[in-house]
């Protein structure tokens, strides 16, 4: 089981589409992608804030899950 601290991870957010369909995954999300992509099952775990996910949680999965190249 492989447990990713978000609050410890150092990671510049989307700024923009460009960024979002042709920019790199940051090395400080690496381990997590890598994670991610070989979990049977994933578990997300926090605190609604107004109803939604936190900004981190959301910046976080638009980091880590766009398509590989």
């Amino acid at each position: 089981m492989t447990r990713i601290d978000l609050a410890r991870i150092d990671f510049p957010l989307l700024r923009s589409q460009e960024d979002f369909l042709h920019g790199a995954v940051p090395e400080g999300l690496v381990p997590a992608k890598e994670a991610i992509l070989e979990a049977e099952h994933l578990v997300f775990v926090f605190l609604l804030w107004f109803g939604m996910m936190p900004a981190l949680v959301k910046g976080f999965l638009e980091k880590v899950m766009r398509r590989r190249k």
